[in-house]
């Protein structure tokens, strides 16, 4: 009796980095929550409905832009 013992596994590359290590995913993702925290504030702070101000709007643009930077903070985690 002759026992074979062959690798029945497959190596993957890694995924493909930038500087600092970072692959091209986590790059858009961060460029994705980038564009979205900038249209919060936009639309929050910077250009509010017409008859209220900025202050109007602190929870409804601090909120949002809170879970967006906790996302931003976990991303690596969850990869």
């Amino acid at each position: 009796m002759t026992a074979t013992v062959g690798r029945s596994e497959t190596t993957t590359a890694p995924p493909l980095t930038r500087r600092g290590g970072r692959s091209r995913e986590t790059i858009l993702f961060l460029i994705g929550l980038a564009l979205i925290a900038l249209h919060v504030l936009d639309d929050n702070f910077v250009q509010p409905q017409p008859g209220t101000s900025p202050g109007d709007h602190l929870v409804s643009g601090l909120v949002p832009l809170a879970v967006l930077g906790l996302a931003a903070a976990r991303h690596r985690r969850l990869v």
